[in-house]
């Protein structure tokens, strides 16, 4: 009868840390929480640039509109 080599069976440790299921559902919401920040400081970043633009527009329309310029120079030139 032909021997066979041996099996060597090799048992690897496990790391130190072991990883449990609140390891990986508090990882998972790290990641997202963090996503969710970014998703809302660049919401509140476009939403404040928009307001700032508008505002700057509003007051440019108001310097050049001639209603605004009319009731401007009635006030200041005195009842008629």
């Amino acid at each position: 009868m032909i021997q066979q080599a041996p099996i060597i069976v090799r048992i690897i440790e496990p790391p130190g840390k072991l990883e449990t299921l609140s390891d990986v559902i508090v990882g998972a919401v790290g990641l997202s929480g963090l996503l969710t920040l970014i998703a809302v400081a660049i919401g509140i970043g476009i939403g404040a640039l928009r307001f700032w633009l508008r505002s700057r527009e509003r007051a440019i329309t108001a310097e050049s509109s001639p209603l605004t310029r009319s009731a401007a120079n009635s006030d200041t030139a005195g009842p008629r």
